[in-house]
């Protein structure tokens, strides 16, 4: 009787230590954790949000549009989603697209500095700066600790004051 005690509690933590065990592969890095918890939820919102912003985090830009557009189709309310798919497709070249879900993500949630810095950057490479200037003032009025957005800014500028310096050029004549 005193060994059937002793063997209840030494088969519950073997269990619990196989258990660990076993949930340590899934826990490895964000991406399989990510991975596993949208396999048994597929439908939540925010273990989509969080697969495709772990894959857009690693470069993996086409699987990242296939889950933060999940994440809109089921809140077309999630700005940081509509946010990360202007990143994902800035990163792809495709700054048109990128404008696109900016904009979607400012209309949502037009106090957020993160997002007015994302437009701005997107302006910024399609060569409209004074576009650039303003979206990076409104980040810098937002966040006005946030030296990036003050560099991003200061960058605007000097993009224009040089493009406005060509434009001034007398053509050579050879």
């Amino acid at each position: 009787m005193y060994v059937n005690l002793l063997a209840v509690p030494i088969i519950v933590i073997g269990l619990c230590f196989f258990g660990a065990v076993q949930r340590n592969a899934v826990w490895k890095d964000d991406y399989t954790l990510c991975r596993d918890t949208v396999r048994k939820s597929p439908t939540g919102i925010r273990p989509q949000y969080n697969l495709g912003t772990t894959l857009l985090n690693r470069g993996s830009l086409d699987e990242a549009i296939e889950h933060l557009q999940i994440v809109v189709r089921l809140d077309p309310g999630h700005a940081k989603a509509y946010s990360n798919l202007g990143v994902a497709y800035e990163m792809k070249g495709r700054l048109d697209n990128a404008i696109e879900h900016y904009h979607a993500a400012l209309a949502l949630d037009p106090s957020s500095a993160p997002f007015h810095s994302n437009l701005g950057r997107a302006y910024g490479k399609k060569g409209f700066r004074d576009r650039a200037i303003e979206q990076f003032q409104l980040a810098v009025k937002l966040d006005p600790a946030n030296a990036a957005y003050r560099n991003n800014l200061v960058r605007a500028y000097g993009m224009k004051m040089s493009a406005n310096k060509e434009d001034r050029k007398p053509d050579k004549h050879r």
